[in-house]
């Protein structure tokens, strides 16, 4: 995975070499990796800290937070918002399309994430305490399991071709008890991530920064999504986007992100949070020469979410993924319901906004899907979109 920017490279390379040196010396014996993602090719992601430790990293992240505002109060005049970073390029998701994994990016399915010692035990957790008990487990997902250490993430594959293929071909992930239940726990396990960030931002940007909205980011995997795929929106659900319990297809579920905006939504009379979403400037299969391959629904995305934080009263603020001759750009115009449709150009991760919203020139970034890079856990708004530092 390339960075964006040099600047962005080093300063996120110092923190996770910080967190991760503080964790192995606080906790003799304990590794490294265990602030890592595992993927079901068995293969580490050490480019973003994972969230299985959050009971351990989040207090590092609020002592951050505490500097971070001592550092820039002098600023606040010229901070729109404080955007907290959540995961794999400030976005709320799992690495499930990142470098790390063979063959895993645009426009393939993504793998899991969730086989790390951590997340297994996350999981084990999870189920023991929705059942009760083993027997409970048991008689939930028909199966006769003899020991709780044999729950488990999806394993009926190889490490070369994911060890959920199998789950993944036979649509486990919607079809059955068992895979419901993880996928509803692996989406669950990042929406709380996202709510435990903003309550610890909340609580640590008080006093002079009490007023300053904060933002989170949500990413716009649009393809895998049509009728066309083999599996349509499996590279959401592999990034920990949707849960497979309810009906995904529909408004009720907000198209599958009705968690995560209500999530977004409990913050609603506790202070202003912006949802951020990605991928605005895309029309439906863009590309009509790799239309079959990736499935893509973008334009459609866009307005499910927008219809599900319009349906929540969150302020969603769109984005840009990547350059391209864009939708016609759906508006939302209630007040706090508004989606904002302004495109940003990027420069070594420094976006600047005309005052009309329109880019000072053409994203040269490629069009048919968004670059990956990780970046601090915030970032500062200028007022009036005079500059946004990432």
């Amino acid at each position: 995975m390339a960075c964006l920017s040099e600047v962005v490279c080093l300063f996120m390379a110092m923190m996770r070499s910080w967190i991760r040196g503080e964790y192995t010396s606080e906790q003799p014996g304990r590794s490294q990796i265990d602030l890592m993602y595992k993927s079901e090719q068995d293969n580490f992601n050490g480019e973003t800290v994972a969230i299985w430790k959050d009971d351990w990293v989040i207090p590092k992240y609020q002592r951050f937070m505490q500097d971070f505002q001592a550092h820039f109060v002098a600023k606040k005049a010229i901070i729109d918002e404080i955007s907290i970073g959540t995961g794999p390029a400030g976005e709320l998701r799992y690495p499930s399309y990142n470098s790390h994994d063979s063959g895993s990016g645009w426009p393939n399915r993504g793998f899991l994430q969730a086989y790390s010692d951590p997340a297994r035990a996350d999981f084990r957790a999870w189920v023991l305490a929705n059942y009760g008990n083993l027997a409970g487990v048991n008689r939930a997902w028909s199966t006769s399991l003899e020991s709780a250490d044999e729950i488990g993430p999806p394993d009926d594959g190889t490490a070369a071709d994911g060890r959920a293929s199998t789950f993944v071909q036979l649509d486990d992930f919607r079809g059955i008890p068992y895979g419901k239940d993880f996928i509803d726990w692996y989406n669950g396990a990042l929406v709380e991530h996202g709510r435990r960030m903003l309550e610890t931002a909340n609580e640590s940007f008080g006093g002079a920064f009490a007023t300053i909205p904060l933002g989170i980011k949500i990413p716009g995997i649009h393809w895998q999504m049509a009728a066309t795929a083999s599996h349509p929106r499996i590279a959401e659900i592999a990034a920990g986007q949707i849960r497979t319990s309810v009906d995904y297809t529909g408004a009720t579920s907000g198209h599958g992100y009705g968690a995560t905006v209500a999530m977004v939504h409990r913050f609603h009379n506790v202070r202003a949070v912006n949802l951020h979403f990605t991928a605005l400037e895309m029309d439906n299969c863009e590309d009509t020469g790799t239309c079959q391959i990736d499935a893509s629904q973008a334009k459609a995305l866009v307005f499910w979410v927008a219809q599900a934080a319009d349906a929540n009263q969150v302020t969603n603020q769109g984005r840009e993924c990547a350059g391209g001759r864009g939708h016609q750009r759906p508006r939302l115009g209630q007040h706090r319901k508004r989606l904002q449709m302004g495109l940003l150009q990027r420069t070594d991760r420094v976006a600047y906004r005309r005052g009309d919203g329109q880019p000072r020139r053409q994203d040269p970034l490629p069009k048919t899907h968004c670059p990956i890079a990780d970046f601090s856990p915030f970032d500062l708004t200028g007022r009036d979109g005079r500059l946004r530092v990432e």
